[in-house]
C-alpha cells in the first residue's frame, strides 16, 4: 500500500512512499505546489504529503473511509472529500478547518469535480444518476435529477463528469448505461444527448487545443473516441491498447494524454499522431502477495497477485517476460475471482508452484516458462496427503503438465505452498484454519529436499514423499 512517484521524462521511479497499511482509494496533486499530494485511504484518513521529503504535512481523521478527494483548482487552500457514508467535507489543511455538508448523502457520491473557472462551485455525480451542484461560498446546493425523462432519463449512475474549461456553467456527464449528456447547470437542463458508446464510458476529458471537443474512454475495450458538443456522434476513434482504459488525463500542451489501462499498462499517448510516446512496465493491478527469485537465474523474478495473475520478470533489463491469467488459463467458470496467494520455485529453477483460490488443478495452461524445459512431473501421481487433513486449496504448476486433477474438486482455498525438485513429487500446502493474514509462508528443507513444510498459525504440517 504505497505511493509511487515517477518522472515521465526519464521514465524513472523517483519516490516510493510506504505510508499505509490499508488500501489507497484516491489521490490528487496540488494545483499550485508540485511537491504536494493529497491521498485518501480506507484507514479513515486523508493526508497531504510532501513527496520530495516523503513526509506527511497534514492529516485529517474521519469517521468513515474516504473514497474521493479533489484539490480545488481555483482555491488551493481547499480540498473536497467524499466518504462512504455519503458526507462531503471541504477541508482546509493549513487552517485546520473542516466543513461537513450533508447535502450529498441522499445517494452514494461516485465523482467529485471543482469548476475550473468558478472556485466555489463543486459538482458531484451520484449513483442514482443525479448531479449535485454545490456553492461552497453560500453553502447552497441544487440537484439535477438526470434519471427523469426531461433530463435524459439516464440509468446506471454517474460514472464521470467534467466541467467545460471555456464555460462557467456547462459540464458533460457520462453514465453507466453508456450514454453521455451536456448539461447547463444554471438552467438545469440537458443541452445535448450523445449517441451511446459501445462498451460504455469510464472516463472523460476535454481537449484544450480543440474548443468544444472531448474524449471518452471505456474500461471494456482499448478504444478512445473523440467527440464535439456540436454533434451527437463521435468524430474519430483510436486504439490505445488491448484492454480497457481505467483513467485518462490530458498533459500540458493538449496533444498528449497520460493513460492507465485496466491491465496495468501506464504511458503517454500522442492523440494526433496516434502513437505511444512512452510506456511503462505492465504490473499487477492488485496487491502482490508473493514474489521469489529463480534460484538458478538471479535476474528472473516471479510474482503473484490478488488479480489472479502470475508474472515473470527480467529485473536486469526491467522487462516483463511472461504473464499468465489463471482465470483465463484454467477456463474457470465461476462467479468468484481467482486470486494467487503464494508461489515457490523448485531448487533447480525449472518449475514454480502457485497457490490459488480456484479450488482445482488445471489440466492445461498457457506456457509460463520456456517450452524447452524438460517435463518435471510423472504422468500419474499417487495420493500424498493423509486423509484426515482438513480441506485446503488448489495448486497451479508451471510449466503445466497435461494431467487430470489429482486433488478432490471439493477442496477449498489454501494460501501457502512449496515444492521439491526431486523425482518424486513433494509438496506442502497451508491449511486454512485461520484467515489468510494469519498464515506463514512455507519453505523447503535445505538439507533434505524431499521434506517440505508449512505453518498455519500454530499448526505445522510436514509431508514426506
Amino acid at each position: 500500500m504505497a505511493i509511487y512517484v515517477a518522472d515521465l521524462q526519464t521514465q524513472q521511479l523517483r519516490h516510493i512512499i510506504a505510508g499505509y497499511a490499508l488500501p489507497i482509494t484516491c489521490m490528487d496533486w496540488s494545483p499550485d505546489k508540485p511537491n504536494l499530494l493529497v491521498c485518501a485511504s480506507t484507514d479513515k484518513t486523508v493526508s497531504v504529503w510532501d513527496v520530495e521529503t516523503e513526509s506527511t504535512l497534514y492529516t485529517l481523521s474521519l469517521d468513515s473511509p474516504p473514497i474521493l478527494v479533489q484539490w480545488c483548482r481555483g482555491d488551493p487552500e481547499k480540498i473536497a472529500i467524499a466518504s462512504e457514508n455519503g458526507t462531503v467535507r471541504l477541508w482546509q489543511p493549513v487552517a485546520s478547518n473542516s466543513l461537513v455538508s450533508r447535502d450529498f448523502n441522499f445517494s452514494k457520491v461516485a465523482v467529485l469535480r471543482w469548476n475550473v473557472k468558478i472556485a466555489c462551485l463543486l459538482a458531484a455525480g451520484h449513483a442514482d444518476c443525479s448531479i449535485t451542484i454545490y456553492n461552497s461560498a453560500s453553502q447552497s446546493p441544487h440537484r439535477i435529477k438526470c434519471a427523469d425523462s426531461k433530463y435524459g432519463g439516464h440509468t446506471d449512475g454517474v460514472v464521470d463528469l467534467q466541467w467545460d474549461p471555456l464555460s462557467d456553467n456547462y459540464l458533460i456527464a457520462a453514465f453507466g448505461s453508456g450514454l453521455m449528456g451536456l448539461f447547463d447547470t444554471d438552467k438545469q437542463v440537458q443541452v445535448r444527448a450523445f449517441d451511446k458508446s459501445p462498451g460504455g464510458c469510464r472516463c472523460l476529458e476535454w481537449l484544450p487545443t480543440s474548443p468544444g471537443s472531448f474524449v471518452a474512454a471505456s474500461d471494456k475495450h482499448g478504444s478512445v473516441r473523440q467527440w464535439n458538443v456540436s454533434q451527437n456522434a463521435p468524430e474519430k476513434s483510436f486504439k490505445v491498447g488491448n484492454s480497457g482504459v481505467h483513467s485518462l488525463r490530458m498533459l500540458p500542451g493538449g496533444d498528449r494524454a497520460l493513460v492507465a489501462n485496466v491491465d496495468g499498462q501506464v504511458g503517454v499517448y500522442h492523440l494526433k499522431k496516434k502513437v505511444w510516446v512512452q510506456k511503462l512496465l505492465v504490473g499487477h493491478t492488485q496487491t502482490i502477495f508473493a514474489c521469489s527469485f529463480n534460484p538458478t537465474h538471479k535476474d528472473m523474478l516471479a510474482t503473484c497477485s490478488y488479480d489472479g495473475s502470475v508474472k515473470l520478470w527480467d529485473v536486469a533489463h526491467m522487462k516483463l517476460l511472461s504473464s499468465v491469467d489463471l482465470a483465463a488459463g484454467l477456463g474457470a467458470k465461476t462467479e468468484h475471482q481467482v486470486c494467487c496467494y503464494d508461489l515457490h520455485w523448485a531448487p533447480n529453477g525449472q518449475r514454480c508452484i502457485v497457490a490459488a483460490s480456484n479450488g482445482s488443478l488445471p489440466s492445461s495452461l498457457p506456457p509460463f516458462l520456456p517450452s524447452s524445459l524438460p517435463p518435471f512431473l510423472p504422468s500419474s501421481l499417487p495420493p500424498f496427503l493423509p486423509s484426515f487433513l482438513p480441506p485446503f486449496l488448489s495448486v497451479c504448476l508451471f510449466p503445466p503438465p497435461s494431467l487430470p486433477p489429482f486433488l478432490p474438486s471439493s477442496l477449498s482455498p489454501f494460501h501457502c505452498v512449496c515444492l521439491s525438485c526431486q523425482p518424486s513429487l513433494s509438496m506442502a500446502a497451508c491449511i486454512p484454519f485461520f484467515p489468510p493474514h494469519h498464515m506463514h509462508l512455507c519453505s523447503l528443507h535445505a538439507e533434505y529436499p524431499m521434506h517440505v513444510s508449512c505453518m498455519c498459525a500454530c499448526v505445522l504440517v510436514r509431508v514426506r514423499a
